[in-house]
């Protein structure tokens, strides 16, 4: 009760694990660089995976001891933005480790290539599968070794659990961001994360690209390949709200005057949080309300909307939810590789609001899905 002095009866918490090596850590290990920048050139540090599983355990019988049978989830975070990607995005190639260089040796036989070998394609935007061996051999070695430690966390829980705790954490990305950005943000090891059967959720921020009030909403991971694999996802709505410009915070009015749109009234507010939270519903995911900075939804309007959501969430959730699209978009991991990345391509995401106005349901897939899943057997375009 010291940090949640409030708790009611019916409360429970997920707990989000900070994965990231501290400062004291650090400094007995230089070989290792600030996670939150430049999470790759650590991913092949045994130490600090040893003594991050370690810290985890800890922490999880630490709040077991302190609230028994209320802590349900366990959220792995880690690296950028705790999303699990380098937010350095260049200079984990341009100025590799000898960390990085002895994995990535070890892993392909290869010597760590020059940054323009990875960023180009010898034809011209496109990758050749010979004479650019080793730049593909690259982007799926840092894809995969990521999804390696991802599930590897997962599994730690797991056990330490005795599968009493669902696990989750960010990542699907694959239609959310420019292409080339979907193998440079590691997010392209999807497939390996749906298979894993100690990760039970996904999480993903609400569209960066839809967020203005006159916009459809769209989803920026392929739900129905979550849903298909057993897993869970949950849609963070994140966006700043009316109140945005009435926190005293740098951050806040950033956020607000940034990517986001700033509504001007609560009414407005009320209707993308319909909307947000409605795209959801009608694909019978889940979602959560990012206070980002704190304040966002402090407004008794605003909180009986989310009760009145939330209201109309149990409801649903008591009716048949079979999915009936005969529609689906397909995403293609592996030829995401074969794009180079040094210019930036058109977002999938593009399409959801030409799609969304068809007024026909439609879903979001990775293409292996067409090769396991007979349910994909019902589309017809």
């Amino acid at each position: 009760d010291e940090f949640f002095p409030n708790l009611s009866e019916d409360t429970y918490i997920a707990l989000t694990v900070h994965l990231d090596p501290p400062a004291q850590f650090m400094a007995h290990h230089p070989e290792l660089r600030d996670h939150w920048e430049q999470m790759i050139q650590n991913m092949s540090s045994e130490e600090w995976k040893q003594a991050a599983e370690k810290y985890m355990c800890a922490l999880i019988d630490k709040m077991d001891e302190w609230y028994p049978d209320r802590v349900y989830a366990i959220y792995l975070l880690s690296g950028g933005t705790t999303e699990w990607y380098s937010f350095l995005i260049d200079e984990v190639i341009d100025h590799p480790t000898e960390l990085q260089k002895q994995s990535f040796k070890a892993c392909t036989g290869h010597d760590f290539p020059s940054s323009d070998i990875l960023k180009k394609g010898t034809d011209g935007c496109l990758r050749h599968p010979v004479e650019d061996k080793v730049a593909l051999d690259y982007w799926k070695y840092v894809n995969d070794i990521v999804a390696e430690v991802q599930c590897r966390f997962a599994h730690t829980a797991k056990v330490h659990t005795k599968g009493t705790k669902l696990v989750g954490l960010f990542n699907g990305t694959l239609c959310g961001m420019k292409l080339d950005l979907c193998v440079r943000t590691y997010y392209n090891g999807l497939d390996r994360l749906l298979a894993c059967p100690d990760i039970d959720m996904i999480f993903c921020p609400a569209s960066y690209v839809a967020r203005k009030l006159p916009s459809t909403s769209a989803l920026r991971v392929p739900t129905e390949s979550i849903a298909a694999a057993g897993k869970l996802f949950v849609h963070e709505i994140d966006s700043a709200t009316n109140l945005v410009k009435t926190i005293n915070s740098k951050a806040a009015a950033d956020h607000a005057e940034g990517r986001d749109e700033s509504f001007t009234c609560a009414e407005q507010t009320k209707m993308y949080l319909r909307r947000e939270s409605g795209i959801t519903l009608a694909k019978g995911m889940g979602y959560w309300w990012f206070d980002m900075f704190s304040g966002y939804y402090d407004d008794p309007e605003l909180m009986q909307e989310l009760a009145d959501i939330h209201e109309l969430q149990k409801k649903l959730m008591t009716l048949d939810n079979t999915n009936l699209s005969e529609v689906v978009e397909i995403l293609d991991q592996r030829s995401a590789y074969y794009l180079e990345t040094a210019c930036r391509y058109p977002m999938v995401e593009h399409q959801s609001a030409p799609l969304n106005y068809t007024g026909a349901p439609w879903d979001l897939r990775i293409a292996k899905d067409l090769f396991t899943d007979p349910q994909t057997d019902k589309y017809k375009l």
